[in-house]
């Protein structure tokens, strides 16, 4: 996995850890309207952690997806790879040089 993807994955865990810590601490209040807001809260909390895993691996399989089509494509037409290679070498290149004449 990439470092965005990595972040995402760490703030929704610390968030989900936060939550779970708030209904933990509330458990003693009491009171109609404390069980039914610390039920809403868990309900929706499962509900974001299924959604979440669930577009978390979709865009896993769709990030293979991706992977396997470029894969395919660079076998199929390597001398288009090699050029647009040479070419971004030959960009980076009169950029490092143009900057080191100034």
């Amino acid at each position: 996995m990439n470092t965005a993807t990595n972040k995402l994955t760490a703030g929704f865990n610390v968030l989900t850890d936060d939550v779970q810590e708030f209904l933990k601490t509330t458990s003693s209040a009491v009171g109609e309207k404390a069980v039914e807001a610390r039920a809403n809260v868990t309900k929706s909390l499962k509900v974001a952690q299924d959604k979440f895993t669930e577009v978390q691996a979709e865009a896993q399989k769709k990030g293979k997806e991706v992977t396997r089509k470029a894969g395919e494509y660079a076998q199929h037409n390597p001398w288009v790879v090699a050029g647009v290679a040479a070419f971004v070498c030959l960009i980076i290149g009169t950029a490092i040089t143009a900057r080191v004449r100034r």
